[in-house]
């Protein structure tokens, strides 16, 4: 380089890292004595000190220290409270509740009926009084069209929901009995007319409208052939649910049985032509129809046809001709196919045994029901499994008790084996086999009871037997075994019911008539015995078959006519089953049917007198259906019992205000039965 680069001074490397670390000092190396004190060549600011503090000082912006909040810049930029006013409503703009919390003056019927469709939804039978009273007062009632409306939505939940068909009708029948001043129902008379006929127009809209044209009209815009066979089965479904529904109705007294014997026809074809070809879907509707109505439905003709009025017995057995020629392929009727034949001939077998189902109908139940299910379904469970453990316990003592037989005769004979199967040696059959006989026989327990022990000494086998441990357990007098307390009314309900279990099995019945005068017996507490044999027994068949109801009745029959069961006790046996009947029809519908045939057969034997029924417990009075039981055992009596005024004005007596508010008159109510 030239002199004068020559002349700069050269640091290294250390001395710059020595006047980084000294920051404001120079480096010692500048000292040299050689050259000098060489002139400060370094930045000087008196005020760096003071910028370094200050930085140190301030709070940092992030990271692991604590934050510290920094004095917001902010301004508030609300006004004085002095100077603020109350927002006002725009009563035009503002948003209101379209369903439950527009004000009254402002619903419109689309607003109620959303209403009532909330209510619908929630409908079931355990909330069925609560939900029911809020539609009723949802505003349905205001005009003919908005209640008309209301039918409507009705009707569409009921096809939807065949399962529920009868907690539908009991909500029309809570709406026919509920006065409507909007719609000028304040009179008493005129208390559900509208609705009444509301709901048969309805109805019967319904009922006349055509699947196929229905079907058509759904389908016609779809070309999937999976989305129309869906539609389809929807509309199909629908109008079977619309028949269970009509027949609930029915039920219900909501629908007479002029209308009922109107559509019964229809759905069988027109019976002048019977070669015509039928609707196989109407069909089934009438299977599904009587189903439901056919036990109420023969009651009903027949109760017309005794007061003068053949006309209605006459169409229904004309219905009845029809489908029996249907289902048995008669000729000059149509024919269908194999699946509604079948149908048909179940629903005559279901007629010829008195509208008994075949299999178990699964309908709605509330709650309560449920767990009465659940309950008993785990005491039977209990029930099989100790009797499980009785069994095998017992199995361990079957020879003890095989060999305690007291029958000398059937002793001798089995000595008399024992002799010819020790005396006998080994026997060949056809087939070459060798036979040899067992050295020690099971049969020798049996020899070895207390009554043969001397006449078999003789036979001693030359080995001792593997029951020789029983040889001693029988011996000596048997202990007669004195109970430690009197049997009580149930233990004797329970004893009559495993008596005719028994019997019903197949079982002879002078073993049953003399087993129930064994377990009344005489002296002290006979009275309670007595009344407690019949109302197990009653107990027992309302939740049996018609054939075991005859079969006790025969049995019962038998023990008053034979004095077994003395006459004037046999009305204190009845109370108990009257108390408790609307109970166990909740899960056994024919309970009442059963009832009411034992309680005629007792009338009829023992000639007690029909206001007895004014005396019997207070909650089969209010709660029991005391005067649709009593018109039921007047039919069983006859017709002498029915023409009776006498037995007329105890059934009116028996109506409660429920039935009153039903019935305008006791005939109509025991025609409605």
């Amino acid at each position: 380089g030239s002199e004068r680069a020559k002349g700069v001074k050269r640091i290294s490397e250390k001395d710059l890292l020595d006047l980084r670390l000294k920051c404001m000092d120079p480096p010692d190396s500048w000292k040299s004595a050689e050259e000098g004190d060489l002139p400060i060549w370094r930045w000087v600011d008196n005020e760096r000190k003071d910028e370094i503090k200050t930085k140190v000082e301030a709070p940092r912006m992030g990271g692991d220290a604590a934050p510290t909040r920094r004095k917001s810049n902010h301004k508030d930029t609300a006004p004085p409270l002095e100077e603020c006013a109350p927002i006002q409503k725009n009563e035009e703009t503002r948003w209101k509740a379209k369903v439950m919390g527009a004000e009254e003056d402002e619903e419109s019927d689309d607003v109620i009926l959303k209403r009532a469709l909330v209510c619908l939804n929630k409908l079931t039978l355990t909330k069925f009084e609560v939900v029911s009273d809020s539609f009723i007062n949802a505003g349905i009632g205001r005009n003919r069209k908005c209640l008309s409306e209301a039918i409507s939505l009705i009707v569409k939940k009921a096809q939807g929901e065949p399962h529920f068909a009868a907690m539908y009708a009991n909500l029309c029948l809570k709406l026919a009995i509920t006065p409507m001043a909007a719609i000028g129902e304040e009179a008493e008379s005129k208390k559900g007319k509208m609705f009444k006929t509301l709901l048969l127009e309805r109805c019967q809209a319904e009922f006349e409208q055509d699947t196929g044209e229905r079907i058509l009209a759904a389908t016609k815009d779809l070309e999937d052939p999976a989305e129309k066979e869906y539609h389809a089965s929807i509309i199909k479904k629908n109008y079977l649910g619309h028949m269970q529904f009509i027949g609930e109705l029915y039920k219900g007294d909501l629908l007479s049985i002029k209308t009922m014997l109107f559509c019964l026809p229809i759905l069988l074809g027109d019976d002048e032509d019977n070669t015509a070809d039928v609707d196989e879907e109407k069909i089934e509707c009438f299977t599904k129809l009587m189903t439901t109505v056919g036990a109420r439905l023969e009651d009903h003709s027949e109760y017309f046809k005794r007061g003068g009025k053949p006309d209605r017995a006459l169409t229904l057995a004309k219905c009845w001709t029809r489908v029996e020629g249907i289902a048995k392929k008669k000729d000059g009727y149509p024919v269908v196919s194999t699946r509604l034949r079948f149908m048909l001939q179940d629903l005559i077998d279901m007629k010829n045994k008195g509208w008994e189902a075949r299999r178990k109908v699964e309908t709605a139940k509330t709650l309560s029901q449920i767990h009465k299910e659940a309950a008993r379904e785990e005491s039977k469970m209990k029930r099989s499994s100790s009797n499980n453990t009785l069994r095998r316990s017992g199995s361990s003592n079957s020879l003890r008790r095989s060999g305690s037989s007291n029958s000398l005769r059937g002793m001798n004979r089995n000595n008399s084996k024992l002799s010819r199967s020790v005396s006998a040696g080994p026997t060949v059959d056809e087939d070459g086999f060798i036979t040899a006989p067992a050295k020690n026989s099971i049969r020798r327990s049996y020899s070895d009871s207390k009554f043969s022990k001397a006449d078999n000494a003789s036979l001693e086998p030359s080995k001792p037997s593997k029951f020789a441990a029983l040889q001693d357990i029988d011996e000596g007098p048997k202990k007669v075994i004195v109970p430690d307390k009197i049997p009580t009314e149930k233990d004797i309900e329970k004893s009559i019911q495993n008596i005719l279990k028994e019997y019903f099995v197949g079982g002879d019945s002078d073993d049953a008539v003399l087993s129930v005068k064994e377990l009344i017996g005489d002296g002290d507490g006979v009275v309670e015995r007595t009344s407690a044999v019949l109302s197990g027994g009653c107990l027992l068949v309302m939740e049996a078959k018609q054939a075991e109801v005859d079969k006790f009745i025969s049995i019962i029959t038998r023990c008053i006519d034979e004095d077994v069961v003395a006459k004037d006790r046999v009305l204190a046996g009845l109370q108990r089953p009257l108390d408790v009947v609307s109970d166990i029809a909740v899960d056994a519908p024919f309970a009442t049917s059963h009832l009411a045939q034992v309680v005629a057969t007792c009338i009829k034997i023992v000639s007690i007198p029909f206001d007895f029924f004014l005396n019997t417990p207070e909650w089969f009075l209010t709660e029991g259906n005391a005067a649709k039981f009593g018109t039921m055992v007047l039919k069983i009596l006859g017709d002498e019992a029915i023409a009776n005024q006498e037995n007329i004005r105890v059934i009116e007596k028996l109506m409660t205000p429920q039935d009153k508010e039903r019935y305008e008159t006791v005939i109509e109510l025991m025609a409605a039965c």
